[in-house]
């Protein structure tokens, strides 16, 4: 197995070959879902970062919209994360800490005097675990007195401009009348199985419709001093900032 590397492209700039590559990727890990709706979705995306092997194989990518549906203001620019997807024999690999964080200073660089939010939806605990993984304040957490209260607001308002049919105020998750897409029995098991973790356990009582595809809200302020760990490294030096 050999260690993965990261680039970015747009959308359009897949070729066929990646694209079924990443849907393949996607059909390992999720139930209830097309191939139509998946290209929809990473349509709508202005970045794509891939990891990929020492044959150029893609074994993992995410993807990344600034502000969709309007999400920014003057004041602050939301960063949407779409689907995440690494092969488990990657598991634990830091390329896609790396590359998040290459693309995120990328981005930000666009707009250097706003605040940056992360948005994101977590169908599963491993997602959700990058926030208390890597980050010292956000939403959904264990001291909800932390967070700052105007947080709530923000994530409320891009959640109500994302997914208005699906959105109701007060939610920590979205609830789909038919599933979208849904972890396969053998990685929902996981999640059960790590309930002594008071992070997967928070996650489960959260989301307890995960199994069949909701999605648990997830927010957080993106800067280094908000990060900890590799990634608030990282993030400082790909935005050229003193320790």
């Amino acid at each position: 197995m050999s260690k993965l590397s990261y680039r970015f492209c747009e959308p359009a700039q897949l070729s066929e070959q990646e694209l079924k590559r990443l849907y393949c990727l996607m059909e390992r890990a999720y139930e209830e879902i097309s191939f139509d709706r998946f290209l929809e979705d990473l349509l709508k995306k202005q970045l794509v970062l891939l990891l990929v092997d020492s044959e150029s194989q893609v074994q993992g990518f995410t993807t990344f919209a600034v502000n969709p549906g309007q999400t920014g203001t003057a004041e602050y620019a939301i960063l949407f994360s779409g689907d995440t997807i690494i092969h488990p024999n990657y598991w634990g690999s830091l390329a896609l800490l790396k590359g998040w964080c290459a693309a995120v200073a990328q981005l930000m660089r666009a707009y250097p005097h706003k605040v940056w939010y992360w948005f994101l939806l977590s169908k599963g605990h491993r997602t959700y675990l990058f926030l208390p993984l890597f980050f010292k304040t956000y939403i959904p957490c264990l001291n909800a007195a932390e967070v700052p209260s105007h947080w709530y607001a923000i994530q409320e308002r891009t959640a109500a401009l994302l997914y208005p049919d699906y959105y109701q105020p007060g939610d920590k998750a979205l609830h789909f009348k038919q599933s979208l897409g849904q972890l396969i029995p053998e990685l929902a098991k996981s999640s059960f199985d790590k309930q002594y973790n008071p992070h997967v356990e928070l996650f489960l009582q959260l989301n307890p419709g995960f199994e069949k595809g909701d999605e648990l809200l997830c927010f957080t302020q993106i800067h280094p001093d908000n990060m900890k760990g590799y990634p608030a490294n990282y993030l400082r030096d790909a935005l050229n900032l003193k320790q």
